[in-house]
């Protein structure tokens, strides 16, 4: 029975020998090591193979290119190479085990027959060494299915990394399998697949452990993928989300209400990483756009928002989204910003209106798309509700009246007041249902700019407009 290691490597020649000093220091020795190379262009190779001519106990692979997908190509074939019964674990290239790492794990697998053990961590600042912080568990926690659903916060966090873990080796393989399917198929995961390596794991596993130790020491980096844009990341926050409720239905046959808020929490903290990573990203504006308008238009997003949890936190990050797409007025046209809208649900902005008549217009174009939607007719009265002049207008009528309305909006009464007479002038053809809040809206103008003319104008017609409905109709 022995322990298989894998490192993967890229570029990593300032801090792969501390890794690989930490894997070769361990007080369990009876181990393989697997250093791959995954196509490094500076010192690294020259480095691992120093260290294999040393030591029998390292192989190293040499991979010709740098490979984002490389965790679900090699590690499976090294999985199959070995007994059921050996154990697995991975290290990255800047991180490093505790000495007693393997030996305390492999205890406690023993101790309680599990599949799967995880322990704490070290963080700890990359250009300093400085520990600034850990963490571990508040107290051991033996998880089977009878269990698992009820504590979900409390071994969460120990999840979401692959390293810091031990697993008999068939529990890897069966989740190196499920990476490798998941990264061959048309959505694959780019940011995050070391976390749904572990959902597969502790999915496969009939025993988990959460050993309440640091074990294992986590340099924090800049370069690290978390702090970098890639196009997929997106997705894979909606892949992690849905593999996470999928990991509670098949261990525990459903999903609590506690739990599913949990992992919409979870969700929503990576959105907010995601899009601050977007927004300092050198992406261009439109791929910006784009990204936001693919994480408010999706089914998770949109449940999150729906969920009345995390009040606080979703105003937090929904409102510089809505305000920072609000202000790109030279991308979007009103159509187009009508089209956001209707994607998101108008979720985005009614966590954060855009200015007033911005909205409204967003509004006309969607009212033409679908008339009859109460969702949109309440917008528009929500919209008309904040200005006096516009209290109880009817959605129909302030879509007839747009042009004015929107002027209105802007804080234009006189360019308002002059769009309807010139509508009146042309002799347009006016709904008997708008003619009486027509007159009344030109009345009301004309009496907030004092403007008598006007004023007299359309008392007149509201005159006129109250004799013909009086005249006797011919039978």
């Amino acid at each position: 029975m022995k322990v298989i290691v894998a490192t993967w490597a890229y570029n990593a020649e300032q801090t792969i020998e501390r890794a690989i000093n930490s894997v070769l220091s361990q007080s369990y020795t009876n181990l393989i090591y697997y250093l791959i190379d995954n196509g490094s262009c500076d010192g690294t190779g020259a480095i691992i193979r120093k260290y294999a001519g040393r030591d029998k106990r390292i192989i190293p692979i040499t991979c010709q290119c740098n490979d984002p997908y490389i965790l679900g190509k090699i590690t499976p074939e090294i999985a199959k190479q070995n007994e059921d019964e050996d154990y697995f674990c991975n290290l990255d290239a800047d991180d490093e085990y505790l000495p007693e790492f393997l030996e305390k794990s492999l205890a406690f697998m023993k101790k309680y027959d599990l599949d799967a053990v995880a322990s704490g961590s070290y963080y700890s600042d990359a250009k300093t060494g400085e520990c600034i912080g850990q963490k571990k568990a508040e107290q051991q926690y033996i998880l089977t299915c009878d269990n698992i659903d009820k504590v979900l916060p409390a071994y969460y966090p120990f999840v979401r990394t692959i390293w810091g873990k031990l697993y008999k080796n068939k529990t890897a393989r069966y989740a190196h399998q499920a990476l490798m399917r998941q990264q061959q198929s048309d959505s694959k995961i780019i940011y995050g697949s070391d976390t749904y390596f572990c959902l597969q794991a502790f999915t496969k596993a009939d025993r988990i452990g959460i050993l309440p130790e640091c074990l294992h020491k986590y340099y924090i980096s800049t370069k690290s993928a978390s702090y970098r844009f890639t196009e997929g990341r997106i997705r894979s926050d909606r892949i992690l989300f849905d593999t996470g409720c999928d990991f509670l239905i098949k261990k525990a046959g459903s999903i609590s209400k506690t739990n599913q808020d949990f992992l919409l929490a979870v969700y929503l903290f990576a959105l907010r990483d995601t899009l601050r990573v977007l927004m300092n990203s050198q992406n261009s504006l439109q791929d910006k756009l784009a990204g936001v308008l693919d994480i408010y238009s999706n089914v998770q997003t949109r449940k999150l928002i729906k969920e009345d949890i995390l009040v606080t936190e979703k105003e937090q990050l929904f409102h510089p989204m809505g305000q920072w797409v609000s202000e790109q007025k030279d991308a979007f046209s009103d159509a187009e910003m009508a089209d956001f809208v209707k994607q998101t649900g108008l979720s985005i902005f009614q966590q954060r209106p855009l200015p007033v008549d911005r909205t409204f217009q967003m509004l006309v174009h969607l009212k033409r798309e679908a008339p009859d939607s109460e969702i949109i007719n309440d917008a528009f009265a929500a919209v008309a509700s904040a200005f006096p002049l516009l209290v109880g207008a009817k959605a129909d009528f302030l879509l007839f009246l747009a042009d004015p309305v929107r002027e209105i909006l802007r804080g234009e009464p006189e360019q308002a007041l002059e769009k309807i007479e010139i509508l009146l002038e042309q002799e347009a053809e006016i709904p008997d249902a708008y003619a009486e809040p027509l007159i009344t809206l030109g009345l009301n103008l004309s009496a907030q700019l004092s403007r008598n003319a006007d004023f007299i104008y359309f008392k007149k017609l509201q005159i006129s407009v109250f004799l013909l409905f009086l005249r006797p109709k011919k039978h």
